[in-house]
């Protein structure tokens, strides 16, 4: 996510807080499926 210039990482949970990121950071990984117990 960019906000007003600032870029954030943000977790497939609501409850997790977006995380600022600045230009010390690498993408090592990226999340390309989720599965939900829904019962």
């Amino acid at each position: 996510i960019i906000d007003g210039g600032q870029k954030y990482l943000k977790g497939l949970n609501p409850q997790w807080p977006l995380m600022p990121i600045n230009g010390n950071c690498r993408i090592i990984g990226v999340a390309v499926e989720t599965k939900l117990r829904l019962l």
